[in-house]
């Protein structure tokens, strides 16, 4: 929780700018960029569950750090940071694999202006519930032997 509430603060200092810029300039605003709130909402859960299972994957396997730390460049070029999924053409489909797409999308579509696709709601909501319940229940079940796994 404690990398959750950093990143919060950094998130919050981030956005000052950001509501400055957009006061200064003042843009067009639409309403589909208030679900940038619930999407926001929803990437926190999701996030949130998932550091706490890495963190305890960690804790038990040493190794762990570095399987993740040779993962993440591959899930930058497989999620679409900088590229939409609909500029893949016929291989779209490939991208929502990949559980960060659900993320960067709940995100970019209402900055954009854009409604994102129900599905997505569906499958990051699913995740969150699914999620939580997992890692709550192997917390609860490993909370003893996470003292001497460290």
């Amino acid at each position: 929780m404690q990398l959750v509430m950093r990143q919060l603060i950094n998130f919050g200092h981030n956005a000052i700018v950001v509501v400055v810029v957009v006061l200064y300039f003042s843009p067009v605003v639409h309403l589909n960029q208030l679900l940038i709130i619930p999407g926001l909402l929803i990437v926190i859960g999701n996030l949130s569950w998932i550091i706490l299972l890495i963190a305890m994957l960690g804790s038990r396997f040493r190794d762990f750090e570095q399987i993740i730390g040779a993962v993440m460049p591959l899930m930058f070029f497989l999620s679409p940071v900088i590229y939409r999924p609909s500029q893949l053409g016929i291989a779209q489909q490939i991208v929502w694999f990949n559980p960060f797409s659900y993320f960067i999308t709940l995100i970019r579509d209402p900055i954009l202006g854009n409604v994102p696709p129900l599905f997505v709601y569906q499958v990051s909501l699913l995740a969150l519930l699914i999620g939580t319940v997992f890692t709550v229940y192997q917390f609860g079940k490993h909370r003893k032997h996470i003292s001497f796994w460290i």
